[in-house]
């Protein structure tokens, strides 16, 4: 397949495998495979034009492949940033024999590599659809992951806020109460916390009781119920 839906699978399998590069690089390695045993885009290359229509095919995939590999990274947080690099190195590699054949005459990989590689290639002319198919799948997913991971690293950062508010106001963290999910519900629009609030701790010979309000809880108004006895 094309190296830029390559990149796009590995850009996935380094957002499954945090903290985990090498796991991440075999997987790559693995979808590579997975991914060349599915009909795909390809060109006769004994054929007159054959070679040149595939270069230039395979020059505008790599530009763009590059492109997608910069977005990627720049888009992925820290914790994730290692183990996608080394997913999307792992999902390319195999691919490095046609620019190595191309410029230098030689194919870095050894026999049993290139058997294995070259034996599950099913390629065809009518595949372009099956190219630009994946690759739309591949993007919307990469898309979708990015929306999520951003979303809970503000809601880490909420979290974290709320907790440095708690022990400036020198009540335990554990004081602090949620009423709405922070990595998925919306906040109260009254609620000037961002969907959190700072319970203070019972006093001696009282009992405090916090409902959950919020969307989805049943109860519309923003004020906690406390009842002390």
């Amino acid at each position: 397949m094309f190296v830029t839906n390559h990149v796009l699978a590995g850009a996935v399998i380094g957002n499954r495998y945090p903290g985990r590069p090498v796991t991440a690089f075999l997987a790559g390695v693995g979808s590579h495979l997975a991914m060349d045993a599915v009909p795909h885009w390809g060109c006769d290359g004994s054929a007159p034009g054959g070679p040149e229509r595939f270069f230039r095919v395979a020059r505008r995939d790599g530009l763009l492949g590059l492109a997608v590999v910069g977005s990627v990274l720049l888009l992925t947080d820290r914790r994730r940033r290692v183990a996608t690099t080394a997913a999307i190195v792992g999902s390319v590699v195999l691919d490095l024999d046609k620019p190595g054949e191309h410029f230098f005459g030689v194919n870095p990989f050894p026999d049993v590599v290139q058997r294995i590689h070259g034996g599950i290639q099913r390629e065809s002319r009518s595949g372009m659809p099956v190219e630009l198919a994946a690759g739309a799948l591949l993007a919307f997913a990469d898309g979708w992951m990015a929306v999520e991971n951003r979303r809970n690293a503000r809601a880490r950062g909420r979290r974290r806020e709320l907790s440095m508010q708690c022990s400036s106001a020198g009540q335990s963290p554990a004081t602090l109460v949620s009423w709405v999910h922070l990595t998925r519900c919306p906040s109260h629009p009254t609620d000037p916390t961002g969907g959190a609030r700072i319970a203070a701790a019972p006093r001696p010979g009282h009992r405090t009781r916090v409902r959950q309000v919020g969307p989805g809880s049943g109860t519309t108004h923003p004020d906690d119920e406390r009842m002390r006895g």
